[in-house]
């Protein structure tokens, strides 16, 4: 596992490299959510032995900022990347970086060979409302102008990293405690070094501003999906306090050509709260897209 910088057109990432054949060729490329980082994959590429390029979003992780924060701008960023690779490849992206990884597949169908989506950001269906409204809710109000950044900014007053952490897998897990410590020391590390850089609250709080705006044109979006041409995996946990399950349910049935799986009993981020799970469902799509 290696960290390191590339710079594209739009942007220079920071990158973290797992797997046994990822020195070279990575088998997948992994877009984390928001507020994660390239080290959200490390338990699932332990598990799924697999080349695997992780990537820190601009604003996220260990990446310096760029002019926007949304996922129109990641989107153009991990296309440049993908360009940078120079091959088609499988795109993974976990709620936020899925709904960024659907867009990369919409737009340039010739650079994603398959797609991944773990528990992605999606539309609101039909007049299904959040089951749990404690994550929207604070969701909601972080994405306010004035209120959001203050609100976090008070958050990180309040609580140490350690705190800080615990606190956000206890809102997104369906039970903390199985995120591995090996993943929670990581992000304890990242937590407290990003209280050093001036941007990170603006980056965090423009990110889930324009997530929102995207997911609610509803239209667009769906214009989007349907743009989708790789063969397309889709799974989520049934008890994700985040993204709402009847509303990813509603995806996968609008897609009969995905692959739908739900994890009974797992949150909003399987791939560190069931990584084995998680990689014995990914493996299992892509044996029976090789047949």
């Amino acid at each position: 596992m290696s960290g390191t910088y590339i710079n594209l057109p739009g942007a220079t990432i920071h990158t973290v490299r797992f797997g046994p054949t990822a020195a070279d060729q990575p088998d997948l490329v992994a877009v984390h959510g928001l507020g994660g980082s390239a080290y959200n994959w490390m338990d699932l590429a332990r598990t799924l032995d697999r080349g695997i390029l992780a990537i820190d979003l601009p604003g996220f992780g260990f990446s310096p900022p760029s002019r926007r924060h949304s996922p129109e701008a990641f989107t153009t960023v991990v296309i440049e990347l993908l360009e940078h690779l120079s091959r088609p490849i499988t795109l993974l992206g976990n709620s936020m970086g899925g709904l960024v990884s659907m867009q990369v597949a919409s737009r340039r169908p010739d650079l994603v060979e398959r797609l991944v989506l773990i528990a992605p950001a999606t539309r609101p269906a039909g007049r299904v409302m959040p089951s749990r409204l404690t994550v929207p809710a604070r969701l909601l109000a972080q994405s306010l102008p004035g209120l959001g950044p203050s609100l976090t900014r008070l958050l990180q007053l309040k609580l140490t990293p350690v705190e800080q952490v615990r606190m956000t897998l206890e809102l997104i897990c369906s039970d903390h405690r199985s995120v591995s410590v090996e993943a929670v020391r990581e992000m304890t590390v990242i937590a407290q070094q990003r209280r050093n850089y001036p941007w990170a609250i603006k980056a965090f709080h423009q990110s889930i501003q324009a997530t929102g705006l995207t997911i609610s044109a509803r239209e667009r979006f769906d214009a989007m999906t349907a743009g989708i041409e790789a063969p397309t995996l889709l799974l989520y946990g049934s008890q994700d306090p985040v993204v709402e399950p009847a509303w990813m349910a509603a995806l996968g049935a609008q897609h009969p050509g995905w692959r739908t799986v739900i994890m009974d009993g797992i949150g909003h981020i399987p791939m560190l709260e069931s990584p084995a799970w998680t990689a014995e469902i990914i493996e299992s799509w892509f044996a029976s897209q090789a047949a």
